[in-house]
């Protein structure tokens, strides 16, 4: 495994993703393998020739970082949103969801975590426990102030789920992301 042959894997990759930030998925792969064999199972190898081909596939332009993204929906789309999600009754009130993601910044995986006793309706602050760094896996709690300046108010969305509170679990959304109840209705009750 030398940098000419990385180099020829990296302008393989870059001709089939055409996006430099997925091109250079693969030699971070192959260095975090290498570095493992090499720290854990006492493998005589080196990781400098993945260093030097990611140098030269990042000076050929066919490895870089991901373009930052910064677009909020517009008040079209989210009412277009809203009208498609209102439609028809369902068993989950993706308009009231969507409108806390809005007010919380907060990902999905994170609302459906997130327990009474991590709400403090006397300060206005939510813990989000294990929130999502690349850095930290476990133990990165963040206290979130909820604020209503996004035009939706998440503690009068969590009140609204308070006064209908039918569970004997303690989440305020009580499902789990990767339940079928997303996608078929019926089965789970979640904010409503």
């Amino acid at each position: 495994m030398d940098r000419e042959r990385l180099v020829k894997f990296g302008r393989e990759r870059a001709n089939r993703w055409r996006r430099t930030s997925h091109s250079g998925y693969g030699h971070g792969a192959i260095k975090l393998v290498v570095s493992h064999a090499a720290a854990v199972h006492g493998i005589e190898v080196s990781a400098e020739s993945v260093d030097l081909a990611r140098i030269a596939l990042r000076r050929l332009g066919l490895i870089g970082k991901a373009n930052e993204r910064d677009r909020r929906p517009t008040e079209d789309e989210l009412t277009r949103l809203f009208s498609h999600f209102n439609t028809k009754p369902r068993v989950i009130p993706m308009s009231r969801i969507i409108k806390f993601a809005i007010a919380t910044a907060m990902r999905q995986e994170e609302i459906c975590r997130v327990t009474w006793s991590d709400f403090n309706s006397r300060t206005k602050m939510l813990m989000i426990r294990d929130r999502k760094d690349p850095r930290e896996k476990k133990g990165n709690d963040q206290n979130i102030p909820l604020l209503a300046v996004s035009g939706y108010d998440a503690v009068a969305l969590i009140e609204e789920q308070r006064a209908i509170r039918s569970n004997e679990d303690d989440r305020i959304s009580p499902m789990s992301i990767s339940q079928p109840a997303l996608h078929s209705p019926g089965r789970v009750r979640i904010w409503g």
